[in-house]
């Protein structure tokens, strides 16, 4: 697995207060190991969610280290073809819902 990949949303929904609202592209770097908090901003505002990669695995919308966040993240497996980077198309059920994400992963190390 890569030691470092940059994550970037490029479409989507998230769940506002029960709505559905797009959100503005944004993109981010994780290494192995690494959990951290994102900030997604909808024209409502900002709100926060947990992404991380764990032994060649990135979770989206869910903490990895936390069970019941773990169960509802969306799970992307390492493939080689992040060398040179790929386009996945995921919903979640955590914490933001994610609709029709529109996420790319590409190798940063």
């Amino acid at each position: 697995p890569a030691k470092r990949i940059k994550v970037e949303f490029l479409d989507g929904t998230v769940a506002v207060r029960g709505k559905s609202r797009a959100f503005s592209p944004l993109s981010f770097l994780l290494k192995e190991g690494e959990t951290r908090s994102i900030r997604i901003t909808t024209a409502k505002g900002k709100k926060k969610t947990t992404v991380g990669y764990r032994n060649g695995v990135l979770y989206l919308d869910g903490n990895p280290s936390n069970v019941r966040q773990r169960s509802a993240a969306a799970k992307i497996d390492f493939s080689p073809a992040w060398n040179s980077g790929r386009t996945y198309r995921v919903n979640t059920r955590g914490k933001l819902n994610f609709k029709g994400l529109k996420v790319r992963i590409k190798r940063a190390d």
